[in-house]
Order: structure tokens, then sequence, then C-alpha cells
């Protein structure tokens, strides 16, 4: 059996990819991932983060309108 890559689904982006993905700077997802807000995985200098590690990253993003919420309940 020969397994051809091309088939292969993407499971591990690098930062540069996952960035450009979210539609962010890069730097946000290196900061994420030195500070190991972000999980990733280091081969070398090779830098990988899961999607399923990126979506529950997303996933822990305060939503806006909870942000606004507490902002506005601290300023009064």
């Amino acid at each position: 059996m020969t397994i051809d890559p091309q088939n292969l689904p993407i499971i591990a982006v690098s930062p540069v990819q996952a960035a450009k993905l979210l539609g962010i700077d890069a730097r946000h997802i290196a900061n994420a991932v030195r500070s190991q807000e972000l999980p990733a995985h280091k081969r070398g200098q090779a830098v990988r983060v899961t999607l399923r590690q990126l979506e529950q990253w997303i996933e822990s993003w305060p939503h806006p309108k909870r942000r606004q919420r507490k902002e506005a309940d601290n300023a009064s």
C-alpha cells in the first residue's frame, strides 16, 4: 500500500499558516506559542500547531460582547 501525501488531510500548520487562516498577525501566534497559551509541537526549527489545538485556542478567546460588558462593568 502506498500513501499519497497529497490525499492526506491537513492536521497541523505552521504558525504563519495558522495566522493566515485566522486573519491575524503571525506575532500573535508566536506569542501564544511562546507563552504556552497555544500548545505547539517542535521538531528542530519547525513548529507546528494542530488544527484541533488551534480550534481550542480560538474557543478560549473571550466573546466580544462579554468582553465589552466586562469592560463597561469595570468602568463603573
